[in-house]
């Protein structure tokens, strides 16, 4: 960790990082070795928080009894929902915050996507079951229920409704500069407040049984 620091450090000339994740936990090291290293790097005045990326429950409650963690990054959208569970709550009640990452489900909640959509070969996607061909025409038949009747593209229609589930469920509390001077923003905050996320009107659920390999 202290190597990579270092590293990036040298490569963004700077002389401290405001956020250093580590981007997936590595099972051959201990994280209280990791959180151990951060910590020092922050008593030097390289770093100043500490970030985990996808880590398990315990893992952080490990790394954050040595060094306390800023910020969790994990999948999170209408599209998949598995933070809900175990990961919001553990983060309201340790005081971490949340970053989620592919809000827009890999591009599957735009509404630009379906099972004609060509993807370049060295796309992820094309190793994951629930971006085949089948799933993405599925998910793309739904995209109308979705946003109607708001008059608002799928795309900002799927942030909104992560900032409302979020803050309805007293974990967050974010507003969009954009959203709050937009009159329809309260028709879309009555279409998905208190539903859980992938239900706001009425569509399905897109978690995939076979997500542990994405994951």
């Amino acid at each position: 960790m202290k190597a990579v620091a270092h590293a990036s450090l040298k490569r963004l000339r700077t002389d401290h990082i405001d956020l250093f994740y580590q981007h997936r936990v590595d099972l051959d090291v201990p994280i209280e070795d990791v959180a151990g290293a951060v910590k020092e790097l922050i008593a030097g005045g390289k770093v100043r928080h500490f970030g985990m990326s996808e880590a398990a429950v315990q893992t952080i409650r490990r790394a954050h009894a040595i060094q306390p963690v800023t910020a969790v990054q994990s999948e999170y959208s209408l599209f998949y929902c598995g933070p809900e569970a175990d990961l919001l709550p553990a983060l309201e009640e340790l005081g971490i915050g949340f970053v989620p990452f592919s809000p827009l489900g890999a591009g599957s909640l735009t509404g630009k996507i379906d099972e004609n959509t060509k993807l370049d070969p060295t796309d992820f996607r094309n190793m994951v079951p629930r971006f085949s061909p089948e799933a993405r025409k599925a998910r793309h038949a739904a995209i109308p229920r979705l946003i109607n009747p708001t008059p608002i593209t799928a795309t900002a229609l799927s942030l909104c409704a992560l900032l409302v589930i979020s803050a309805s469920s007293g974990f967050l509390e974010v507003e969009l500069y954009w959203a709050r001077r937009k009159p329809r923003v309260s028709r879309i905050r009555s279409n998905v407040a208190g539903t859980p996320c992938g239900q706001a009107k009425g569509v399905m659920r897109f978690d995939d049984p076979d997500n542990k390999h994405y994951r």
